[in-house]
């Protein structure tokens, strides 16, 4: 049985407790296109993506400098990227024309990188052919934009060096194509100087500046027009950069991982060919020297990607399979907040962390998740204090008892799903955020900040009241909803909440009690010991608790209550029975007794006296 390098790994590991179960599970498939040698590779990658094409691009297999611009217009003509000799027209490429039924080739470079006899094949088939050419490999690159600007007007280009950029503009070319970009190449002595007066000539909002300053200078970069440059130390990690960049949704269809140039820059025509198909589907390009960088790991743990598609041989297969193992799943339980920070660290994409205390257990203290990678953290057990969520591309599912704040920063769109019982929900986040409760689960207090944005809530279980501030939510219900309050009027579809109060001041929730119920030593049949251990803030301030049969509703600062029916806490921070039958709640209220208004609230979890 073949074990993964990941599990390998993580078994010669110090990992506290924390605890592996099940098995690991492939998230993502893999499949290859490659042929005997680069131009069968190309021809794979061609029928791959297409069954019929009336244009297709031809460039000399070993003259990479001339074709570097070409991915772009080949895009914007739906045209596969075949390849050729510099002296005639490759037999199988001219099978693949055939397939194809081709009736247009466009020739990147003059006749030295395409000669005149390639022309006259072309004829001899009856496809007719179009040379795009320069002076140089900058001027190809300038004809290339023009051709580009007249099949779609474009507004943003894309800068690289014509000499040592190479694996930038491979590494670039299939955002580029996906984005009508324009590959401009900068010569280190002239800058941009060919195309300059084509850039001034258009109406360019946007300019990428692929490199470093040895690459491309400072000088080049405050000439173009809104210029951002991304750049790494290395070709590796300026992949990355651009992964990161421009790839910012989690779920990636296809990753196409090709050689980096490093041993022999033919080696990048692979990801040249390949550019146009990864363009098609909105997929990126993974260049791949003997390793992963880490500059690329960290970028693919924030993925999490269906396909891992090998394009080519002789250099690629170890990075394939690493990215296969981090991207399969793998299980962890932890019980403590450290625990779960070490199995954070160590997890990849597509790991699931359940967070399960230990029996008769709580976590009292408040914690933050705070990670790029796309993970699910499920929560099991009861959790006094307040959980803050800063996991743009992670998952959390709650199965347990929340008797706080779950504070939403920033968290994956569709990703919050609640089978549990949570107090309170405080949404922040300004990149879209899904809420599904389901039947099982229990929300007291949902509130939506002025700020957040696309907000949709799936409800099927119950939902105390929403207090929305947001001019983007969406409110799905099957479930029961009490309230709707706040300044914004959400879409609400489905079953109507019993009050809407939306428009209405918004009150400011009260909390900060936590009534902790266990069953007594020894158990006695429907009486538990209590114990509230927060003092009154003030002489002037008394604390009350009640038993209720049902789960109570919140409370807000500056509520009038009655006492009536409740009972004054006289001994802080001490124990007390109390008589509750098995599945009650234990509320708690703090009141000013010059006017009986609420000042903090909190209740327990579920009441079991243990027997």
């Amino acid at each position: 049985m073949k074990i993964s390098k990941k599990i390998v790994s993580l078994l010669t590991m110090t990992f506290l407790t924390v605890t592996l179960y099940g098995n690991t599970s492939n998230a993502s498939t893999k499949d290859t296109l490659t042929g005997s040698g680069r131009w069968e590779t190309a021809i794979k990658i061609s029928q791959a993506g297409w069954k019929k094409s009336e244009n297709a691009v031809l460039v000399n297999d070993n003259s990479i400098a001339d074709a570097l611009s070409a991915t772009p217009f080949a895009k914007a003509k739906d045209a596969p990227i075949l390849l050729t000799q510099s002296n005639k027209l490759d037999s199988r490429t001219k099978a693949e024309l055939k397939r194809l039924g081709v009736k247009n080739v466009y020739l990147i470079g003059g006749s030295i990188a395409l000669s005149s006899e390639i022309e006259k094949q072309l004829n001899a088939e009856n496809i007719s052919f179009e040379r795009i050419s320069g002076n140089s490999r900058y001027d190809t690159s300038l004809k290339l934009a023009e051709k580009l600007d007249r099949e779609k007007s474009i507004s943003k280009i894309v800068v690289v060096n014509g000499e040592k950029g190479l694996a930038d503009a491979v590494s670039v070319g299939a955002i580029a194509a996906q984005e009508n970009m324009p590959i401009i190449l900068s010569d280190s002595e002239n800058g941009t100087e060919v195309a300059d007066n084509f850039i001034d000539s258009k109406d360019i909002e946007k300019s990428y500046v692929i490199g470093g300053t040895y690459s491309i200078s400072n000088s080049v970069e405050r000439s173009l027009p809104n210029a951002t440059r991304i750049a790494g130390s290395s070709r590796s990690e300026t992949n990355a950069k651009i992964i990161e960049e421009f790839y910012k949704d989690t779920d990636i269809k296809n990753i196409y991982v090709t050689k980096d140039g490093t041993r022999s820059k033919h080696d990048l025509i692979d990801s040249l060919a390949v550019g146009v198909l990864a363009s098609k589907n909105g997929s990126p390009i993974l260049l791949a020297g003997n390793k992963l960088d880490s500059s690329q790991k960290d970028v693919l743990n924030t993925k999490i990607i269906d396909k891992v598609i090998q394009i080519g041989g002789l250099g690629n297969e170890n990075v394939v399979e690493d990215v296969i193992d981090m991207q399969e799943e793998t299980k962890y339980t932890v019980e403590t907040i450290d625990e779960l920070n070490v199995a954070i660290k160590k997890s990849d994409a597509n790991d699931i962390i359940r967070f399960k205390p230990e029996k008769d257990k709580n976590i009292t203290n408040s914690f933050k998740i705070e990670t790029n990678k796309a993970i699910t953290i499920e929560f099991d057990g009861i959790y006094k204090q307040s959980i803050t969520i800063d996991m743009p591309n992670g998952d959390i599912k709650n199965f347990g008892d929340i008797d706080n704040d779950l504070v939403i920063n920033n968290i994956k769109n569709e990703t919050l799903v609640n089978e549990g019982s949570i107090q309170g929900i405080d949404v922040y986040d300004e990149n879209g955020c899904k809420i599904e409760n389901e039947d099982s689960g229990e929300i007291w207090l949902i509130t939506i900040l002025k700020n957040s944005k696309d907000v949709y809530i799936l409800n099927r279980g119950e939902i105390t009241k929403i207090s929305n501030n947001s001019s983007s939510v969406t409110i799905k219900n099957s479930g029961n909803i009490n309230t709707i309050s706040g300044s914004e009027e959400p879409s609400i579809s489905g079953k109507k909440p019993i009050t809407n109060d939306t428009d209405k001041d918004e009150d400011k929730k009260a909390r900060g009690l936590y009534p902790k119920v266990e069953s007594c030593i020894p158990a006695l049949k429907d009486y538990v010991r209590i114990t509230i251990s927060t003092k009154p803030e003030s002489s002037k301030y008394k604390i009350y608790y009640r038993v209720v049969d049902e789960k109570p509703s919140a409370k807000y600062v500056g509520e009038k209550i009655s006492t009536k029916g409740w009972s004054m806490v006289t001994i802080s921070n001490q124990s007390f029975i109390e008589r509750a039958k098995d599945g009650s709640y234990i509320e708690a209220v703090e009141i000013d007794t010059s006017n009986n208004e609420v000042s903090r609230w909190g209740k327990s979890s579920i009441t079991d006296d243990g027997i």
